[in-house]
């Protein structure tokens, strides 16, 4: 089985990265997350699941911000 990760620019849908893995781990949120450069000014979504959540992709995104002020 395939999985789909995505981040989507959502005012107008567009992907701005994906990976596809045969495991939904958290490898694949943060091999999906590394395709984006910084993160100043992005909200991320997700469903909340353990990949999203888990310690190792809030460091990441903690890491890709450049501005600390904006990450709650």
């Amino acid at each position: 089985m395939l999985y789909l990760s995505t981040i989507m620019d959502s005012f107008n849908s567009e992907s701005i990265a994906h990976k596809i893995s045969n495991h939904p781990n958290t490898k694949l949120t943060l091999d999906t997350l590394n395709q984006l450069g910084y993160l100043d000014g992005v909200i991320i979504h997700s469903d909340q699941g353990s990949t999203y959540t888990s310690r190792e992709f809030f460091e990441l995104a903690r890491k890709k911000r450049r501005h600390q002020k904006y990450f709650q």
